[in-house]
């Protein structure tokens, strides 16, 4: 807002419930600041414990749950996306890998049947060299990605720093860009209100969304 921070405050004591999107930025942003630790901490136990790893399940959940929430991080939803500044921190080698990784995202871990993994038609026939061969059965056979590199772990948890080292400047300057306001903001607006205010969905988590085909 281009307004003085007096007439914010009067706005802001006046119309509560609506000016909660004045900390909508903060809220978010913090909601990232999450993900983006959650995926340094999680990948540096993994990196630590990767090549320990026999079973092939193991090594699919922690790469999923990696990708998943570093995709989660760096886009849309309910939240504000990251920071346009934070990404143009990003060498070209470093936005690279970035890409790779919100692609794997977008296009495989939290979508089916793509470039990532193969479906093939089998057929079954015993003694398929004789006279009277027997047809026995059909299906499919189910190839996919199972895991990423280790240097890939790496290059995740070394982007999501980077993300992160960037962001809580940004944070920083949002706290003191807010606290300005709430300072100068009567307290009995902020006891009455309960401040803060928690930001609820009416959204149903099964509730049906139309696509576009």
């Amino acid at each position: 807002m281009t307004t003085s921070i007096g007439k914010v405050v009067v706005w802001f004591t006046n119309n509560f419930k609506d000016a909660i999107r004045l900390f909508q930025p903060l809220i978010w942003t913090q909601v990232i600041q999450h993900d983006l630790e959650w995926v340094i901490d999680v990948g540096q136990k993994y990196i630590v414990c990767f090549h320990k790893i026999k079973d092939y399940v193991i090594h699919e959940v922690f790469w999923s749950a990696i990708i998943v929430r570093y995709g989660r991080a760096n886009n849309t939803g309910r939240h504000h996306k990251m920071p346009h500044e934070c990404i143009r921190a990003f060498s070209k080698a470093e936005k690279d890998n970035h890409d790779f990784f919100i692609n794997m995202r977008d296009k495989y871990y939290c979508h089916s049947v793509n470039n990532y993994e193969n479906n093939i038609l089998k057929v079954w026939i015993k003694d398929a060299d004789s006279a009277n061969p027997i047809l026995e059965q059909v299906g499919v056979v189910h190839e996919r990605v199972i895991r990423l590199s280790i240097k890939d772990a790496q290059a995740i948890v070394a982007l999501a720093d980077k993300l992160l080292k960037h962001l809580e400047s940004y944070i920083i300057e949002e706290k003191r860009r807010l606290m300005e306001v709430v300072k100068a903001t009567p307290f009995s607006c902020l006891i009455k209100n309960q401040f803060p205010v928690n930001l609820e969905t009416k959204e149903s988590a099964g509730k049906e969304r139309k696509r576009k085909l």
